[in-house]
């Protein structure tokens, strides 16, 4: 679960310095209250897996909407192609940081489009086993690169503390929440199918443990490499550049595993759902990444800057709308794999 959330921009800084940046200290508080909204919807969104075994985001999209579901269709569907195609961007971004050129084509974009192409080839059991692999070694990487700037880094200003704390503070909280679980929900969904709510509820309070645990470190691993690291597309890379090449080597792994991890969960869930038009899988992943990839030219700031928060909003309505199924769902006694019809919006 936590491979779909840990995404270029949270492996980075970027995302996390967008969102929280302005609240100094108090993104501490933030990052805890994230943390548990993350276990919530992990819950949430699992619950609702078992119950409908979905094989792809229309499925949710027409129980949760009924005959409304088309227009969620094309919401989801935008969603997740500024999520992928901010995780292409990013690695871009990631390139010209290690190499210190300025491509005009985007080699490594490329690049990290056909690793995903064969990764998703391999279906759900194979993006499962991907992350089982990549997650540990990530979370070790993105912990000590910000510890390290949090004990050596002598930065400062890198954050400027607005006065009006809470009701944007919480704002931001939430549609943080709301904007990692539109391009994470269908993955997170099939993780439920056939798990027993003591697992369940084990591996989401983990999972939720561990994501707001990284937020306070990278938070403040940034803050305290200074208004440079900060600004920069890539600010965990920049801090672990004091610590030598071989610490701002392993760094940008992370980071290019993180986002991988994340990219492969977006262009699995929209694959998924072009199927039914393309019949054809590895036709549908292609178009997926070509779209994907047009959108990146943008740039990995920009989307981070203007279509994340905007994402984040909507995404809190749908997750009313998930948590409005779930208790109808509950009223009615469903349990378990319980096949149930569309509802009525």
């Amino acid at each position: 679960m936590t491979g779909t959330v840990i995404g270029a921009g949270f492996a980075s800084g970027k995302e996390l310095v967008s969102f929280f940046g302005a609240f100094g200290f108090w993104a501490i508080f933030l990052s805890a209250l994230c943390g548990l909204l993350f276990v919530l919807g992990f819950r949430l969104f699992m619950r609702i897996g078992r119950r409908l075994e979905p094989d792809s985001a229309e499925e949710i999209n027409a129980a949760l909407f009924g005959k409304f579901s088309l227009a969620a269709d094309i919401f989801i569907l935008l969603n997740f192609v500024i999520g992928s195609a901010a995780m292409l961007s990013a690695s871009g971004s990631l390139f010209d940081a290690v190499t210190k050129t300025d491509f005009a084509v985007p080699w490594f974009s490329l690049f990290t489009a056909a690793v995903v192409f064969v990764c998703v080839l391999t279906g759900m059991k194979g993006l499962v086993r991907i992350n089982a692999v990549i997650m540990p070694v990530l979370t070790a990487f993105l912990a000590c690169a910000a510890l390290a700037s949090i004990f050596t880094g002598g930065g400062n200003g890198a954050v400027t503390q607005t006065s009006a704390v809470f009701a944007p503070g919480l704002w931001a909280a939430f549609t943080y929440a709301g904007m990692n679980f539109m391009q994470s929900f269908p993955v997170i969904a099939r993780a439920g199918v056939g798990l027993d709510d003591r697992a369940m509820k084990r591996g989401t309070a983990v999972g939720g443990a561990i994501l707001g645990a990284l937020m306070v470190l990278i938070i403040f691993g940034v803050y305290a490499g200074g208004a440079g690291a900060a600004a920069s597309d890539l600010p965990l890379l920049v801090l672990a550049g004091g610590g030598g090449k071989v610490m701002f080597y392993l760094c940008a792994l992370a980071v290019w595993l993180a986002l991988g991890a994340s990219l492969l969960a977006s262009v699995f869930s929209l694959s998924e759902g072009l199927r039914n038009y393309l019949k054809c899988r590895w036709l549908s992943v292609a178009a997926v990444l070509l779209v994907a990839l047009t959108v990146s030219m943008l740039g990995f700031s920009a989307i981070v800057k203007y279509f994340f928060p905007a994402q984040g909003a909507l995404g809190l309505a749908y997750i009313g709308f998930a948590a409005r199924y779930e208790v109808k769902m509950r009223k009615r006694g469903t349990v378990g794999s319980v096949a149930v019809g569309p509802l009525q919006a």
